[in-house]
């Protein structure tokens, strides 16, 4: 029997120090139809807190996310110096 394999794993440290459902997407590459359709379920299904990476350029995706409620709340920057000065 094959197990399918789902886009989001159920965190359950986070939804039992939450006291609420939580979920991470693991999905990188989704279409805007299927993460719509993906968030929706996350919700039926009773996660009130779902966690993904999303690629900031992605305006599709990025609206998809403030549509169902979605907020910015980290960011990811890379810092880098030329070498330290003797």
């Amino acid at each position: 029997m094959n197990k399918s394999i789902e886009p989001y794993e159920k965190l359950d440290w986070d939804s039992e120090f939450f006291g609420f459902g939580v979920a991470k997407i693991i999905e990188k590459k989704l279409s805007v139809e299927n993460l719509s359709d993906l968030l929706s379920r996350l919700r039926s299904l009773g996660f009130s807190l779902v966690y993904f990476i999303l690629d900031p350029e992605d305006q599709e995706a990025n609206a998809i996310a403030k549509a169902h409620g979605g907020i910015l709340v980290d960011e990811k920057i890379t810092l880098t110096t030329k070498g330290i000065p003797a």
